[in-house]
């Protein structure tokens, strides 16, 4: 039996969409980095689907959105800030909270730009994590 395709390899793929809402949390685990470049940009169509069943992993995600949130790419994210991370849940939130931090503290001139110290902001007022 062949491996189900969950990774959507165009910004129209609903076969891999529809393949990656059946995964297991497992599965999608294994392809998470692939899976979390689809957050680059909420206005791909796919993105909408990836973000919705990776929100369903919660905490288990904190490792590979911490990767992102150390990075240079600030538009990358504030489309996590604003999708991914607050219907997640707040254990991802809390689990972040160290990384979030350092963020307010010592901006990117990209996080400046793209408004993600301001999503930190309203983040942090409403799950009081810092």
């Amino acid at each position: 039996m062949s491996e189900m395709k969950i990774v959507p390899e165009n910004k129209h793929d609903d076969v891999a969409c529809a393949n990656l809402l059946r995964a297991g949390d497992e599965e999608v685990l294994e392809k998470i980095d692939e899976l979390l470049e689809w957050q680059q940009d909420m206005n791909w169509p796919v993105a909408a689907e990836v973000c919705s069943r990776l929100s369903r992993l919660g905490v288990k995600l904190q490792a590979a959105v911490q990767r992102v949130l150390e990075t240079d790419d600030g538009m990358w994210k504030y489309f996590l800030l604003t999708n991914l991370i607050p219907t997640a849940g707040p254990d991802l939130i809390r689990s972040l909270s160290p990384t979030l931090a350092r963020t307010l503290k010592h901006p990117t001139q990209s996080d400046r730009e793209n408004d993600v110290v301001l999503v930190i902001q309203e983040l942090q007022e409403q799950y009081q994590f810092l």
